[in-house]
């Protein structure tokens, strides 16, 4: 299953992972990473794709969070789509 989002469409997508361990969690993230979920995915048993517009992050107690890499904050915490458009600059398809 190919992901619905990408850096051309607008939006927010939350994808919600329920794995039994961590292995399995990695494999789904790296799928994700390519483009492409696993098979179990395509049935929604690992992975939930959620359209939105706001997100809110809760924990029972504060966890440290990032985004791409950078320490973000602490939850809860959360997420608005963007309205403003950005102009960007990305190869073209070949």
């Amino acid at each position: 299953m190919l992901a619905r989002t990408g850096i051309l469409k607008r939006g927010l997508d939350a994808i919600l992972f329920k794995v039994k361990n961590r292995a399995a969690l990695l494999g789904q993230l790296m799928s994700l990473t390519t483009g492409r979920l696993g098979p179990r995915a395509v049935r929604g048993v690992d992975v939930k794709m959620l359209r939105c517009s706001r997100v809110t992050i809760e924990a029972d107690h504060g966890v440290p969070t990032q985004i791409d890499g950078d320490l973000f904050g602490i939850t809860p915490f959360e997420v608005h789509a963007g309205t403003a458009g950005l102009r960007l600059i990305v190869p073209r398809h070949r």
